[in-house]
């Protein structure tokens, strides 16, 4: 629909020519039927009956417009107006004397209201219809031929067609620069509406939130990604000013920890200043850069602490394996239960922490392929479960085995690699109770595709600082600890593109969930592990 017929509808010309003809109709009637009651008769019956048939004819097409619903209903109504008033107005100047009719001016109110009706064309017809029934008014009106030989009669005759034709060339010029003017506003108005649901579109789906607000911090505008990041703080009806002055504050960067719906996200905001307009504010969530970003950097440090165990361990291994050699050897010669053999009993139980150490660090400085093949996970926890019940170094009040549902518990997967990580979890789990407690797995096959395995312990927990640094090599809080045991875990689990997530409070104990693959890693993507 163009822009003129939304703002200038047919349908509204229609009433205004329909009325305004009335209106001047009337006023005509009413003076004609004054002059006759005041004066002598000076106005004929048939101009009062022609004036009356306007009336009438005028009535007719409003009630015919109510019933004109489809567009070319009105057209050809509007068609009839134009062609009623040139013929009404060539019917009045013959009857006031045809050719020397003092109401040939009448005719320029009917080319304006067919331009007004229907622009350029409904001029140039008005214009068209008005000379051709001027020139067969003065034809029928001119009784004698003598009078057509007139100079004065003959100009008159070319003259007013030709300016009636002008008028409407003119008439007919304006509007068709009008249409032009129309069309062009037209277009930019789609053009500017196109752009306005461009940029809504773009606002609406752009991964950042963007906020508007005045110098006065007042919210102008928000998008909905905005709405979200700041959940109930941009959606209140009537948002309080200084709530948004306490986190727009006149910096142009800044970054801070919100809290929405539970959930602690560390938005990133900048400010980019608009004049008198006010500020935009454009946030971004790091939560996920800030993960990945941690993730990097463990992984460099990991890569770091490999290479210096690669050359720890070569460095050491000999030598210590020479001194637990000749220790057994000169052991041999001493008496049982003397002070010598004691001493060297705490030797060699020394030597082989070491040698435990020398082998963790190889193990993982020196990753090997994985390799895959189907077991069950239950069977496999179980056998870890007896042999850590017998090698414990303190008591554990209970080691629980529970499959929350008895679903599938195959999978593909490297099972000594597993061992490893099964076997690391409990030592960890029961070096974190001073007390006891309870060391809980489950096991969960119920989910298509995946393996669920979580070890939950009721120990003393973490703190958040431990927790960030807990899968980091060489960290521990335990005194006779090395920092291997959850770094390898780390490492296993990733080169089994597991899914891990730790949990733990302090005083509430930790619990460490574990997805993998049924399946088994990609081949094509597989990484190297360490496994004892």
């Amino acid at each position: 629909m163009f822009l003129r017929e939304q703002h200038y509808h047919l349908e509204t010309r229609l009433k205004w020519i329909i009325w305004a003809r009335a209106l001047f109709l009337g006023v005509m009637l009413l003076g004609a039927t004054g002059f006759n009651l005041f004066f002598e008769e000076i106005v004929g019956r048939g101009e009062i009956g022609l004036v009356g048939a306007g009336i009438l004819f005028s009535f007719f097409s409003r009630f015919a417009l109510w019933f004109s619903v489809l567009d070319f209903q009105k057209r050809i109504l509007a068609w009839s107006q134009v062609v009623f008033d040139a013929l009404f107005a060539s019917g009045l100047i013959y009857l006031t004397g045809g050719f020397f009719s003092s109401f040939i001016s009448i005719y320029g109110m009917v080319i304006l209201a067919a331009a007004i009706l229907l622009f350029t064309r409904g001029a140039s017809i008005a214009a068209m219809i008005g000379a051709a029934s001027y020139v067969l008014v003065s034809i029928l009106g001119l009784e004698s031929l003598s009078l057509w030989m007139d100079a004065q009669v003959l100009v008159r005759l070319l003259f007013v067609p030709s300016s009636l034709i002008l008028v409407g060339a003119l008439v007919a010029i304006l509007f068709r620069n009008r249409e032009d003017l129309v069309k062009r506003l037209e277009e930019t108005h789609l053009d500017l509406e196109e752009s306005h649901q461009l940029n809504s579109a773009i606002l609406e789906q752009i991964p950042e939130g963007v906020i508007l607000v005045n110098q006065e911090a007042k919210l102008i505008f928000s998008n909905p990604k905005a709405r979200e990041l700041f959940g109930d703080l941009l959606s209140q009806e009537n948002l309080k000013e200084t709530e948004l002055k306490s986190i727009l504050n006149d910096q142009d960067f800044q970054r801070l920890d919100w809290v929405v719906r539970g959930v602690t996200r560390n938005l990133q905001l900048q400010a980019l200043s608009l004049g008198s307009q006010g500020r935009l504010i454009v946030i971004q969530d790091r939560t996920q850069i800030e993960e990945l970003e941690k993730q990097i950097q463990l992984k460099d440090r990991l890569a770091t602490v490999g290479q210096l165990a690669a050359g720890l361990a070569h460095e050491i291994k000999n030598p210590l394996a020479s001194l637990s050699g000749s220790i057994q050897l000169m052991k041999r010669d001493l008496s049982p239960d003397s002070a010598q053999d004691r001493l060297m009993q705490i030797v060699l139980r020394e030597t082989d922490r070491l040698d435990e150490l020398l082998v963790n660090f190889l193990n993982y400085a020196k990753p090997s392929r994985l390799q895959l093949k189907s077991f069950h996970l239950g069977e496999l926890v179980r056998e870890i479960k007896s042999l850590f019940e017998l090698k414990r170094e303190s008591p554990v009040k209970s080691l629980v085995l529970s499959l929350k549902e008895t679903g599938d518990l195959n999978l593909i997967a490297d099972s000594s690699a597993l061992r490893q990580v099964v076997w690391n979890l409990l030592r960890n789990a029961e070096a974190a109770m001073i007390s006891g407690g309870e060391i809980a797995i489950e096991l969960d096959g119920s989910q298509s595709g995946r393996v669920l395995m979580l070890v939950r312990d009721s120990g003393k927990g973490m703190s958040e600082e431990t927790q960030k640094r807990i899968f980091e090599p060489f960290y521990t809080e335990r005194s006779q600890g090395i920092g291997l045991g959850l770094a390898l875990v780390y490492q296993i689990l990733e080169g089994h593109q597991a899914k891990l997530q730790l949990k733990s409070k302090l005083g509430q104990g930790t619990e460490i969930r574990m997805e993998f693959l049924r399946k088994g890693p990609a081949i094509e993507e597989q990484r190297e592990f360490s496994a004892a």
